[in-house]
């Protein structure tokens, strides 16, 4: 799966211009002793359709109902509706469903975008700005006004609600959340980032990489693999080599990831070493590029077994 720059726009939209005034938006939120939680690691997201990766812990799920990748949802697997207080003596409570990282194509230009959300939209007054996402320039919107509540609780910009409006050719994509205060949800989205990715369908068990310079035999697997090449979200400048699974043939986007090579630069990967957290296993280098393996977490025993297998007949061609 920040340098943040924002106008307030006054919503007066007189010849169809809008003046802007320059304001700051609160970073965001890191852990400190009130919110620290134990941290998780991290699996990356990579959609294919639309040509963008994220990071987002490794015990939340990803979601796409209708298998095209224009509308994902993000959220911890056991992400349960949240029931609020009740406002008044004898008033129902409310149920409220948690919107955590909702990235959605929404097929409509910047400018009606734009228009749309410093417009009053949905009945909320919002304040406009831009921000910088890993190279990429995006408006995002917030309230500060306290006219929407989360459990009655102003969604304050520092708190709760934000949204990103974020240029994709002719259309935009927004990146919405309304537990913005989550440093998980906050991470997930400031590392957002648009990268070319490559994906390959293996459908024997030998796979052989030409552009990096390596040879690796897979597990027999009936359904095959797919193997996901992109930027690394973590190692900036490294390439990620994913290797995954699928018992559904990778319908709907279904798959398991049981093993990935980190392909670094040399001269990167020499200045990496002095770095004594590092903790992923070495395998060898060519004259271009040093390679690590990494498995996952939440991988099962006959998936670490695969891994395991796998590296051992890892070798390194030019």
């Amino acid at each position: 799966m920040k340098k943040l720059l924002i106008a307030a726009s006054l919503v007066l939209l007189a010849a169809g211009c809008a003046p802007y005034a320059s304001v700051t938006v609160p970073a965001a939120p890191s852990q400190t002793a009130q919110n620290q939680e134990p941290i998780v690691p991290q699996a990356t997201y990579v959609n294919a359709q639309l040509g963008y990766i994220t990071q987002y812990p490794a015990n939340w799920s990803v979601s796409d109902p209708a298998g095209t990748g224009e509308d994902i949802s993000i959220e911890p697997k056991d992400a349960q509706p949240i029931q609020c207080a009740p406002s008044a003596p004898g008033v129902q409570p409310t149920v409220v469903t948690p919107t955590y990282v909702h990235i959605r194509d929404e097929h409509m230009t910047l400018a009606q975008a734009r228009k749309l959300y410093t417009s009053h939209f949905s009945g909320i007054n919002y304040i406009e700005g831009t921000t910088d996402l890993n190279g990429t320039t995006a408006y995002v919107y917030f309230d500060t006004y306290g006219s929407s509540s989360f459990c009655g609780e102003s969604k304050t910009a520092d708190r709760e609600f934000r949204m990103y409006v974020v240029p994709y050719h002719t259309s935009v994509i927004t990146i919405t959340t309304d537990q913005f205060q989550n440093p998980a949800v906050a991470n997930s989205i400031e590392g957002f980032q648009f990268a070319q990715s490559t994906t390959e369908m293996v459908t024997g068990t030998a796979y052989a990489n030409a552009q990096y310079g390596f040879n690796i035999t897979l597990p027999v697997n009936a359904q095959g693999y797919r193997v996901q090449s992109f930027p690394s979200v973590s190692e900036k400048g490294a390439v990620q080599i994913e290797f995954q699974t699928s018992a559904d043939n990778f319908k709907n986007n279904n798959y398991t990831r049981f093993l990935s090579l980190i392909a670094y630069p040399v001269k990167q990967w020499h200045d990496r070493q002095n770095d004594q957290t590092l903790a992923i296993r070495y395998l060898g280098q060519n004259s271009k590029y040093a390679f690590t393996a990494m498995t996952y977490l939440d991988s099962s025993d006959a998936e670490l077994q695969n891994a395991s297998r796998a590296l051992q007949t890892f070798k390194i061609t030019n």
